[in-house]
């Protein structure tokens, strides 16, 4: 019985380990920022063969994507220009 449950714990003989989890349009429209006061959005940018980044709308910070899951943490965040500044950018250029 204790195999059964390890078994279905540890999601052996699955697939979900080949298949990472794609990000929905629908889903990326609901992130932003967690380090720019404005809370701009983020944007997915294709990295190599499989890698992706969620960039803030700034150009300032680039957020990791793994396996499938945004990894919104500003410790985590790759500083990708340092002289961009948020204020200068509004969160929806469409609505003004």
């Amino acid at each position: 019985m204790s195999g059964e449950i390890n078994h279905a714990v540890n999601g052996a003989g699955t697939d979900a380990e080949a298949r990472p989890q794609t990000l929905d349009a629908w889903f990326l429209d609901l992130l932003a920022c967690p380090a720019c006061p404005q809370h701009l959005p983020l944007h997915l940018v294709p990295l190599g063969e499989d890698g992706k980044t969620l960039n803030c709308q700034c150009g300032r910070y680039a957020f990791p994507v793994r396996d499938g899951l945004p990894i919104l943490l500003v410790e985590e965040a790759a500083l990708i220009n340092p002289d961009a500044t948020p204020d200068a950018v509004t969160a929806h250029p469409a609505e003004s």
